[in-house]
């Protein structure tokens, strides 16, 4: 986390000495046009500047930046270079300073059409310092901005209305206001908005509440979402959410179903959202696996990992997920079936030896460990099976009709 940072101070602190020395007395005097002189001199050095913050001298930039601002001129012949000068520091992630910049150039052109846009950005930067209640002001600021623009200028200015309600409500949940974070989204998901920033505040209002522990709530939610949204970038991880809060509900057949619903889906997005689906499955998968194994639930755990270990073929995913599938087989004393799964890991790792690809160190390590399991289950087998003939445990051979006892422990159910 970021420390907070007193934003407005570095406005007094780090603005440049010739910005700094402007007063309120420009307001009210009226300004005589630049010179052709002034202009073509506050071109050069602002081209001079902006070349040099490109080349990474920012030191050398806000020397000429400082020689436009001391040139005799009025401030709108200035105000090319100032932007460019907010974008620089903006660009080379100066924060302090280009909020410096952007709150004087706010200051010396309230009207200008440019400020609904700039106050968004500032806002942002605001927000990337931790000043979360500055950041908030400044969204607001474009809302009351775009309330002033001309009719013609409507379509555009409604554009930045949008961005800047979804600032507000990122900022909030950005801050750990969840609450309020969600009560925003809800309310902007009833606005009349293009299809996408529609689905963007539904989904983000019912992650909002699943984050605040709504978790009856969110699996309403959720539901709903699925049925209307199941195709869009946000289906994966409303599946996940789904299934994290019916798993909170303590219904966890329903949170196994959902997950497994997720893992055996094709992928319903664009190409492009490829990893972004992948991802939510394993986390998915491995939570709710990794959740049911700690808990005792072998069942559930192994019908999840081996749904999970289909998602890739790349031993870095794929071995990891089946040793957890041996060791399920191990709890639900079905030594064969968990041989099987760490001589996988073990042919499958002489394959990769013989062709001569190298194994990382975690490769190797879980091919140590797949032996050592493996060598450990031979040994409890075979001493099992001595002491069964020691403790006369196996029916006598001249009673071929005599039964075993029953052993309550015994899984019969292939999972």
């Amino acid at each position: 986390m970021r420390k907070l940072r007193v934003a407005l101070l570095a406005v007094s602190l780090l603005l440049p000495a010739a910005l700094l020395r402007a007063d309120d007395a420009s307001a009210i005097v009226p300004q005589l046009p630049a010179t052709p002189q002034a202009l073509a001199e506050i071109a050069e050095e602002g081209d001079m500047a902006h070349q040099a913050a490109l080349n990474g001298d920012m030191e050398m930039a806000e020397k000429f930046y400082q020689k436009v601002l001391a040139v005799e001129a009025p401030d709108d012949a200035k105000k090319k270079v100032l932007l460019d000068m907010f974008e620089l520091y903006s660009a080379k992630k100066i924060y302090s300073k280009a909020i410096a910049v952007g709150e004087r150039v706010h200051q010396m052109f309230p009207e200008d059409p440019s400020m609904p846009e700039m106050l968004l950005k500032l806002g942002r930067l605001y927000r990337e310092t931790g000043a979360y209640d500055l950041a908030i002001a400044r969204f607001y600021n474009v809302l009351n901005a775009a309330l002033r623009v001309d009719q013609s200028e409507f379509t555009k200015y409604q554009g930045f209305s949008t961005e800047a309600q979804f600032e507000i409500a990122d900022t909030f949940m950005e801050s750990g206001d969840l609450q309020q974070a969600g009560r925003t989204y809800s309310m902007l998901d009833r606005l009349d908005l293009p299809p996408d920033k529609k689905v963007e505040a539904e989904f983000q209002a019912i992650y909002c509440g699943f984050l605040t522990g709504d978790n009856a709530g969110t699996v309403t939610a959720a539901r709903g979402f699925l049925e209307t949204n199941g195709s869009t970038k946000y289906a994966a991880q409303s599946h996940y959410i789904l299934s994290m809060a019916l798993k909170a509900l303590g219904q966890a057949q329903q949170a196994a179903d959902e997950t497994l619903t997720l893992l055996h889906m094709e992928k319903q997005v664009e190409k492009t959202d490829a990893e972004t689906w992948s991802y939510w499955q394993r986390k998915t998968g491995n939570q709710l696996a990794n959740g049911f194994y700690q808990e005792g639930d072998y069942v559930r755990a192994l019908t999840l990992y081996q749904a999970m270990a289909k998602l890739s073929d790349d031993p870095a995913w794929q071995w990891p997920v089946i040793y957890q599938v041996g060791l399920c087989f191990e709890r639900l004393r079905l030594p064969d079936r968990a041989g099987e799964a760490y001589h996988y890991i073990l042919d499958e790792s002489k394959k990769l030896q013989a062709a001569g690809t190298p194994m990382g160190e975690d490769l190797t390590e879980l091919t140590h460990m797949a032996q050592w399991r493996s060598e450990h289950l031979a040994w409890q087998t075979g001493a099992e099976a001595q002491l069964d003939d020691i403790l006369g445990a196996r029916a006598p051979a001249d009673d071929p009709t005599a039964a075993a006892p029953a052993d309550p422990n015994k899984v019969t159910q292939n999972p």
